[in-house]
């Protein structure tokens, strides 16, 4: 199954890809899953912006960041 999360928050004024809607896509993804997610975060080199992700699915090698400018 693949998930494409492009969830904007009017009130808060940004994407939102919180802790809550991670689990949720994480409950509805089959084994093998793809979830794709428009953040709008330009990542440090800390990786902190990931954590929510990595929390949610796991390990580092199950959460890739792709830049598109």
């Amino acid at each position: 199954s693949i998930i494409f999360l492009d969830c904007f928050d009017p009130v808060a004024v940004n994407m939102d890809h919180s802790f809550r809607v991670l689990q949720a896509c994480h409950r509805r993804l089959r084994r093998g899953g793809l979830l794709a997610v428009n953040t709008h975060l330009a990542t440090t080199s800390s990786g902190q912006e990931l954590r929510p992700f990595v929390e949610v699915f796991g390990g580092d090698e199950a959460v890739q960041v792709i830049t598109i400018a």
